[in-house]
């Protein structure tokens, strides 16, 4: 069992937006979190 690493820029757009969504939070908030990963 090996942890997969979280690349967010590999997930489709559409599952992107989707998250965005349901969590709340702005486009510009997201791209602020993923900056910090």
């Amino acid at each position: 069992y090996t942890t997969i690493p979280f690349h967010a820029r590999a997930l489709p757009k559409s599952l992107i937006r989707k998250i965005i969504r349901e969590a709340g939070i702005s486009v510009e908030e997201f791209k602020k979190v993923l900056e910090n990963l």
